[in-house]
């Protein structure tokens, strides 16, 4: 039980971390808003998961990562494997994506 409560502090300090560097970074276009490209690898009408290349604003490496959906039509005609250009926003405890255009 320990170990498990310890790794769960240790992630809220991590998270902590990096909401306090993004924070910090300069936004691409509107306030809080970033930009990346990248390729689809999982849509469904609420998420998206998009592998996607470094984002600099961020501080962020190339990784995959999973961005909210608010309105199923901006994702609906997407498929796996699907080049984007798409824009983003930090909002509660994960990331929505405010557009997505396939490249």
């Amino acid at each position: 039980m320990r170990p498990l409560i310890l790794a769960a502090v240790v992630g809220c300090f991590v998270l902590q971390g990096c909401n306090q560097q993004q924070e910090a970074a300069a936004p691409a276009a509107e306030p809080g808003t970033y930009s990346a490209t990248g390729q689809v690898a999982v849509v469904g009408d609420d998420i998206v998961r998009i592998d996607h290349g470094p984002i600099a604003e961020l501080e962020w490496p190339a990784m995959i990562m999973t961005y909210e959906v608010t309105d199923p039509a901006m994702v609906a005609n997407l498929q796996p494997g699907a080049n984007v250009r798409f824009s983003f926003k930090h909002e509660g405890f994960g990331y929505v994506l405010t557009d997505i255009d396939p490249q």
